[in-house]
């Protein structure tokens, strides 16, 4: 598909290459990089967040990746459900082209996460990067990626304010619930932001994760 779509452009004279394409380094720092997409997507936040669903979110994150000239995918299989490909396969991947860039995210995953996915393989893409996300999550590119997507649906100042009132396991899930789809990120993050901060030990992490 990207391949077609990339020689469909070029033949019609609208294969101008897209200058955030492969614009930076991990040497660059995550502002940098967080700086360059928010200005490609020219993305509202406050918009982001004001849509009924989780779904309805990342069909307005997808439709301005799209004004941007990348192809974003929703597929997690290979035709039906008997070809499923697994989350620890693959949540997303990204093909890197100043042309045609394309994004793939895993539909088997929770709605919750597509925004997430998409930031993550967009920084991959401003990287210059084609590659699967998913398995290698200890990798240096993988955390870069994640820290600049955070930052773009969750800004450090911004989650400085969100202070939890109470460790009690159910409370607290319902709180960081709450959150979550206010937001509208997926709460097993919320709860690692919460567990990377120190305001919750690693079992009750992983308790709110599952």
């Amino acid at each position: 598909r990207q391949s077609t779509i990339r020689e469909t452009l070029i033949d019609v004279d609208e294969g101008n290459r897209l200058e955030f394409i492969g614009k930076h380094k991990i040497e660059d720092g995550v502002f940098s990089v967080v700086q360059t997409i928010r200005n490609t997507l020219n993305l509202n936040l406050t918009e982001f967040r004001n849509q009924s669903t989780y779904k309805d979110s990342f069909r307005y994150l997808r439709q301005k990746a799209e004004l941007a000239r990348i192809f974003v995918l929703l597929k997690g299989n290979l035709g039906s459900y008997h070809s499923n490909i697994a989350l620890t396969i693959f949540r997303g991947f990204a093909i890197s082209d100043d042309i045609a860039p394309f994004i793939v995210i895993n539909d088997l995953d929770n709605s919750s996460a597509w925004s997430f996915t998409l930031i993550h393989e967009m920084t991959h893409l401003v990287l210059g990067q084609t590659g699967i996300s998913g398995a290698n999550a200890e990798k240096q590119e993988e955390k870069f990626c994640n820290e600049v997507a955070s930052e773009i649906l969750l800004p450090k100042d911004e989650f400085k304010k969100f202070q939890i009132s109470n460790i009690n396991f159910e409370y607290l899930k319902t709180e960081v619930s709450n959150y979550a789809i206010t937001n509208k990120i997926s709460s097993s993050h919320i709860a690692y932001r919460l567990f990377k901060r120190g305001d919750i030990n690693r079992n009750l992490w992983e308790r709110l994760s599952e």
